[in-house]
C-alpha cells in the first residue's frame, strides 16, 4: 500500500459536519466545494474553501445536507473541476439480500476483507449514510487534466465492491454526498464514522494508488514513469492527433478547445448565430466525457457558462440529436458505416469542427488550441517540438550549429591573408597552410 502522509487531527472514534469538511477540502485548496441542502427546496451553493469551514460549523445536526467531494470553479459541473480531491463508492447494500439485515459495523468489514482480496489498498474512511456506506479514498489534490485516469479508478473500485451494492450511477467527479454529523431525512439516522475508529485517515498519492487499483506491475509502472518522464514536454509543446488519442481524450482535448475559442472570440459571452453550433459541439463532446446520466446537467452548465440566456427547455432542443444518440449508446444500440457497426454519436474531425465554426490560423495561435488546428499549425508545433527535444539532448539548435560551422569556415578564418595572396589564389593552390 503507498501512503504520503497521516493526516493530523483529534481522536476519530467519530466526526462531525466540520472535521468531515476539512479532511475533504484542507485550507488552502483551489475553487470551492458545493454545500447543498436538501428536502423539499433543494439549494446549492458554491463556498470558497476558505469559507467553508466556518459554515461547517453550523451544518451539524441539520436534515438532508449534502457536499461535493471534488472542488470547482463557478459551477459544480464536470468541465469546471478545479481540484480532484477523493476517490469514492457509494454501497447501496441495503438492496443486497445477504447484506440487507447486517449492521454498518458488518458490512464494513466485509468491504475491507474484500478489498484485501483484490489487493486494493483501504479506504481512508467508511460513513454510513443513513441507509447505505460510503467508501472515500482521499487523495492529493489532482488537476482537472487527471479525470481519465481518476474515472478508471473509479470504474475499478466500483467493479470491485459490486457485490456489496456499489452504485454505478454515482462515481462522476461532481457528485454530492451526505456530510457526518448531519441526519437523513429518509431513514431518520445520523451520518457517521464506522471504519476507522481509532487512528487517522490516510491521503493517498494517486499515481501509486492508481497503479495499486488497476493492477499494473512494477515493470508496467516503471516503464510508464520512463515514458511520462521523456514525453512530458513534447505533450505540452506538440499537438497529438485524434489517432494518438484515446476517443475520451480526444474529446476532452476538443472541449477545451472550444472553450479557449469561446473565451478568444466572445468573452462576454455567444452572440445570436453562433450559439447552436457552439453549443451543439460542446456539448457532443461532453457526451464521451461524463456518464449519460449526468450529460443533460452538464449541457445546461455549458450553456450557462456561455452566456446563451436559454431556457432549460429551449436547451434541450438545441441538443436533442445529442442527448437522443447518447442515450441510444447507453442502451447498446448500434449504427452502421460501410459495413461495422459504429457508436450512434456524432464523429466529427478537427477539420470538420474548423470548417464548422470557421477557425482562422491566427485563431489557433492566440487562443492556444490543440486539438482543432490545421495542417500548418500541426507541423509549427511539430517543429516547436522538436526544436525543445533537441535542446532537452543537449543538440544545438539550427542558427547556433550553423554559427558553429561558420566560426571554424575558411571565410571566417581567412587564411590566405596571411600568406599575402588573394583568396582565388589559395583555393587555386590546393588550400595551402603555408
Amino acid at each position: 500500500m503507498f501512503i504520503t502522509r497521516k493526516l493530523n487531527g483529534p481522536d476519530q472514534s467519530s466526526i462531525g459536519a466540520a472535521q468531515h469538511t476539512s479532511l475533504l477540502h484542507p485550507a488552502g485548496g483551489r475553487g470551492g466545494a458545493a454545500v447543498i441542502t436538501g428536502g423539499h427546496h433543494w439549494s446549492e451553493k458554491l463556498m470558497a474553501i476558505a469559507d467553508l469551514h466556518h459554515e461547517a460549523e453550523n451544518l451539524a445536526g441539520r436534515h438532508d445536507i449534502f457536499m461535493s467531494q471534488n472542488a470547482f470553479y463557478r459551477w459544480r459541473r464536470v468541465v469546471n473541476i478545479a481540484s480532484l480531491k477523493a476517490c469514492y463508492v457509494d454501497l447501496d447494500y441495503y438492496n443486497v439480500p445477504s447484506l440487507a439485515h447486517s449492521t454498518p459495523e458488518a458490512v464494513a468489514q466485509y468491504v475491507l476483507l474484500c478489498l484485501d482480496d483484490e489487493g486494493v489498498p483501504q479506504p481512508s474512511y467508511i460513513l454510513f449514510t443513513g441507509r447505505g456506506l460510503l467508501c472515500t479514498w482521499l487523495i492529493e489534490p489532482l488537476p482537472a487534466s487527471a479525470l481519465e485516469r481518476w474515472t478508471a479508478v473509479q470504474r475499478k473500485l466500483a467493479t470491485v465492491l459490486t457485490t456489496h451494492g456499489a452504485d454505478r450511477r454515482a462515481l462522476d467527479a461532481a457528485r454530492v454526498f451526505r456530510l457526518a454529523g448531519t441526519i437523513n431525512g429518509k431513514s431518520g439516522k445520523t451520518v457517521r464514522l464506522v471504519w476507522p475508529k481509532h487512528q487517522e485517515p490516510y491521503r493517498y498519492t494517486f499515481d501509486d494508488f492508481a497503479f495499486e487499483v488497476l493492477d499494473l506491475t512494477r515493470e508496467e509502472i516503471s516503464s510508464r514513469k520512463k515514458r511520462k518522464t521523456n514525453r512530458r514536454t513534447d505533450r505540452k509543446l506538440s499537438n497529438k492527433s485524434k489517432k494518438s488519442l484515446s476517443i475520451t481524450t480526444w474529446w476532452e482535448a476538443v472541449l477545451a478547445d472550444l472553450r479557449r475559442l469561446r473565451q478568444h472570440r466572445w468573452p462576454n459571452g455567444l452572440p445570436p448565430g453562433h450559439r447552436n453550433d457552439w453549443l451543439f459541439l460542446a456539448c457532443l463532446a461532453m457526451s464521451f466525457v461524463v456518464p449519460q446520466s449526468m450529460l443533460r446537467r452538464e449541457c445546461q452548465g455549458l450553456a450557462s457558462e456561455a452566456g446563451s440566456g436559454w431556457t432549460s427547455h429551449e436547451i434541450d432542443q438545441h441538443v436533442s440529436a445529442v442527448l437522443r444518440r447518447t442515450a441510444a449508446a447507453g442502451r447498446g444500440e448500434t449504427g452502421q458505416w460501410e459495413g461495422q457497426k459504429i457508436d450512434p454519436r456524432y464523429r466529427y474531425s478537427a477539420a470538420t469542427i474548423i470548417f464548422m465554426l470557421n477557425i482562422t490560423g491566427d485563431e489557433m495561435r492566440q487562443a492556444g488550441l490543440r486539438a482543432l488546428i490545421d495542417r500548418d499549425r500541426r507541423r509549427e508545433l511539430k517543429g516547436v517540438a522538436e526544436a525543445e527535444r533537441r535542446r532537452r539532448n543537449g543538440q544545438l539548435d539550427r542558427a547556433s550549429y550553423l554559427e558553429t560551422v561558420r566560426a571554424g569556415s575558411a571565410s571566417a578564418e581567412r587564411p590566405w591573408e596571411a600568406l599575402g595572396i588573394s583568396r582565388s589564389t589559395w583555393y587555386r593552390r590546393g588550400k595551402p597552410s603555408k
